[in-house]
């Protein structure tokens, strides 16, 4: 079994923390889209093939 030092232990316990405190918004940030983003995304990739389709070019030339 390794001998940690205090510090060591110290470094360890304070990334725990952390992860624990992040955590629940990781877990947000993963989670899959909501009913209103996805309505929302579909219109805008609608709205952006529409003016592909018309011959504009939304990305520049």
């Amino acid at each position: 079994m390794p001998q940690w030092t205090r510090r060591q232990l110290a470094l360890q316990l304070a990334a725990f923390v952390a992860l624990l405190a992040v955590a629940p918004h990781l877990a947000r940030a993963a989670a899959p889209p909501g009913p209103e983003a996805r309505a929302f995304m579909t219109r805008a990739f609608a709205m952006l093939d529409a003016a592909v389709a018309a011959g504009d070019q939304p990305y520049g030339a």
